[in-house]
């Protein structure tokens, strides 16, 4: 840690008396993201565990470009990490208009040439783009968090296309990418120009520990004597007993709600009374955030009078905004989520619990990348409150032990890989740039994809981006006139509908079987839907197999 005054010339002075109301120090990250020229406009890849300061130095930028006379985007894969992010920095910059776009259509989302900064999940800053390009504006700074989710097959390719777009739309802006720790952060800095600000900083020590049948094992073994055989239900009543509160990951939605029925009947009845009146009042806040409530919220609700409550995409953002700060306050014990809210929000614990290593995927169980292990240990340990963090992984059979040290504890973060080679992509962010009107040739498409991260790392796609234009001219979404790409109506009308291509062209088939006044039966419709690339990965369990054989 080093003191603020001691960057006092690195500095503007506005922003430097800012920052003195409400800091004292700058933490290593941040203290090496000024000294690299992050008053000066320089593109800067910023490498750092969690909770090491990330988030200040995206707002020293903003605030370096509102001073400059120029706008900024803070772009971020999840809802609820865009949403904080927002909040925190509304209320420590009143005199800045920001606004925050992550729902569906919205008019002000389109006039944002009227604010300072604008706060955007990334596929609504695509929506933005495609729909009112002309009113961005002068762009002076772009921060991407969790740039690291370039290497997830679901938002990789959106937030790929949109640096690879906002590099060639604003080629003046400063780039601010903060990333987790990750093993090829170098070769990510390289592709954006950008300097390196690699850390290992934490400000919580973090103490990493196996869990067995039955003992906690980190150099030392500690015999864990509550009565439970499974481990979930023995690690929590341990923690109960010590007054510790816990996060604690499960790999699924429904898996959450399990685990967090499980904690709930444990715990439920040793609360205190007073905490007990405390709950039942948080539970009928969180019932009545919908005029009429749905399963889910009854449940959850029922789970917060016992001092539990689970946390996934699928919650209400007033549910969301409840439950974590009754958690911060420490009348909620536990919580139960998805990895997701591992991505940047911020809601440390004294003890992070992970279930499980695996997953389902589309090739049966598998591993969870370092990556992922990585930012979920990293919500252990609360900076003012805790000298250490613990994180607990538990270990299924022997197997796992091993694993767990030499993948978790001892190997090193996979290097991020571009997913934007997939066809779906290329179809579909090909006929987005026609659209767009960047591009009018086909043979100036490539210029585009030699500038992505995809080709940076050495993989080449010229062959399917010549079957993607020929894909789009044979169904009529683009036609080619004298060497001139055009966008017919139908290809804007897909490309705003931010569906694949492909898809477009099945639901258009079926509505031509439709006007020849073919019989059709709601067996078709839900066939046609199906076969669709965006519903083709929608898995079914055995239980809805038996419902609907």
């Amino acid at each position: 840690m080093e003191k603020l005054s001691e960057f006092k010339d690195y500095i503007p002075e506005n922003i430097y008396e800012r920052l003195g109301k409400k800091i004292e120090y700058l933490m290593p990250p941040q203290a090496d993201s000024v000294r690299k020229g992050l008053f000066n406009g320089k593109n800067l890849i910023v490498s750092a565990p969690t909770a090491s300061g990330k988030t200040l130095i995206a707002e020293m930028a903003i605030l370096n470009s509102f001073l400059s006379g120029k706008k900024s985007i803070y772009l971020a894969p999840l809802r609820a990490l865009i949403s904080e992010k927002y909040d925190d920095f509304t209320k420590d910059n009143s005199d800045i208009k920001a606004i925050l776009s992550i729902g569906d259509y919205n008019e002000k989302d389109y006039n944002i040439d009227k604010y300072d900064v604008v706060f955007a999940s990334t596929e609504k800053f695509d929506s933005i783009i495609r729909n009112s390009l002309q009113k961005i504006g002068n762009i002076g700074c772009i921060i991407y968090d969790e740039v690291h989710l370039l290497s997830d097959i679901g938002r990789g390719p959106t937030l790929e296309f949109l640096i690879t777009l906002n590099k060639l739309l604003f080629p003046n802006a400063q780039i601010i990418g903060l990333s987790a720790t990750i093993g090829n952060s170098d070769e990510l800095a390289d592709w954006l120009k950008a300097d390196l600000v690699k850390s290992d900083f934490r400000p919580v020590i973090l103490s990493k520990k196996k869990y067995f049948e039955g003992e906690l094992i980190n150099g030392s073994v500690e015999k864990l004597n509550n009565g439970y055989d499974d481990p979930l239900s023995n690690i929590t009543a341990w923690l109960f007993k010590n007054n510790k509160q816990a996060l604690v990951f499960s790999q699924n939605k429904r898996n959450v709600v399990s685990n967090a029925k499980t904690i709930s009947s444990l715990i439920g009845s040793k609360l205190l009374e007073d905490d007990k009146k405390k709950l039942l009042s948080v539970s009928k806040e969180i019932l009545g955030v919908l005029d009429r409530p749905t399963t889910q919220c009854e449940i959850l609700s029922d789970l917060v009078k016992n001092g539990v409550a689970f946390h996934h995409a699928g919650l209400v953002n007033r549910q969301r905004k409840i439950i974590e700060d009754n958690f911060k306050k420490g009348l909620i014990k536990f919580i139960v989520a998805t990895p997701t809210l591992a991505m940047g929000v911020n809601l440390p614990a004294n003890t992070v619990i992970i279930n499980s290593i695996r997953r389902y995927g589309d090739y049966g169980m598998e591993l969870l990348p370092a990556i992922e292990i990585e930012q979920m240990m990293g919500r252990a340990g609360r900076p003012r409150y805790d000298k250490e963090g613990n994180a607990i992984i538990v270990a299924r059979n022997e197997s796992e032990l091993e694993i767990i040290d030499q993948k978790y504890f001892s190997g090193e973060v996979e290097p991020i890989t571009s997913k934007f080679n997939s066809e779906i992509a290329i179809r579909k962010y090909i006929l987005n740039l026609f659209c767009l009107g960047i591009y009018d040739k086909e043979d100036r498409i490539s210029d585009f994809f030699d500038e992505t991260f995809m080709y940076f790392s050495g993989i080449e796609v010229y062959d399917k981006i010549e079957d993607a234009v020929s894909f789009l001219e044979d169904n009529d979404f683009i036609s080619n006139n004298k060497n001139k790409i055009e966008v017919t109506r139908m290809g804007k009308l897909v490309n705003s509908l931010y569906i694949d291509p492909l898809t477009g062209s099945l639901f258009i088939k079926f509505i031509e079987r439709i006007k020849k006044k073919e019989s059709i039966d709601e067996i078709d419709l839900l066939h046609v839907l199906f076969c669709s690339e965006e519903f083709r990965h929608i898995r079914t369990n055995q239980k809805e197999f038996q419902k609907y054989e």
